[in-house]
């Protein structure tokens, strides 16, 4: 989903954007996330850290990253992340620049 070729790339999150699409949050699903991911750290490493590089490089990629892994995961984001689902739920946060909003 993070590969240097933009087609690979684009392609990759399309098949994943489908599987988010029909069996987003499927156990199965969360099995093989969770063995790449085994702990927070790997978490941290494996999934935040390069949604947070999207972010800076393109937002609105990371973004939609950001998206198709929380759909994909759903419910089970809170036992892949633990105690770092406050800052996973954070990424999308936009700070308010509006006076009113201080």
């Amino acid at each position: 989903m993070w590969h240097e070729d933009e087609g690979v790339k684009k392609a990759a999150r399309n098949v994943v954007t489908l599987i988010a699409d029909h069996r987003g949050g499927d156990l199965d699903i969360f099995q093989v996330v969770k063995h790449i991911c085994r702990n927070p750290t790997l978490f941290y490493y494996e999934l935040f850290s390069r949604v947070e590089d999207e972010l800076r490089i393109l937002p609105a990629d990371g973004l939609e990253l950001w998206m198709i892994v929380t759909r994909l995961m759903k419910e089970n984001i809170v036992n892949l992340a633990e105690d770092r689902l406050e800052m996973w739920l954070s990424i999308p946060m936009v700070p308010c620049f509006v006076p009113a909003c201080n």
